[in-house]
């Protein structure tokens, strides 16, 4: 895993279930280098938080294998651990 990544991951949802979502990995931890600090996508754009959240599509270079157009979701922040 590095960052741009968009993985598939367990993120807790709005009720705090686990939930197998996409995510991107914005940076990995320096004080751990086992995990990072991961973002939620959808592709349900309009959740999109105006001046907060970010839209990119396929064609963005800085995102590897993302599919289609989506929307990262600021709020939805989790550290994922890599299993080393």
């Amino acid at each position: 895993m590095k960052e741009r990544d968009v993985i598939v991951v367990y993120l807790k949802d709005t009720e705090g279930q686990l939930k197998l979502r996409p995510a991107v990995c914005l940076r990995q931890l320096s004080h751990n280098y086992h995990a990072f600090i991961a973002c939620g996508l959808t592709t349900r754009l309009q959740y999109c938080v105006e001046g907060f959240d970010e839209i990119v599509t396929p064609q963005d270079d800085n995102l590897e294998r993302l599919r289609e157009t989506s929307l990262i979701r600021l709020g939805f922040l989790s550290q994922i651990q890599t299993g080393q």
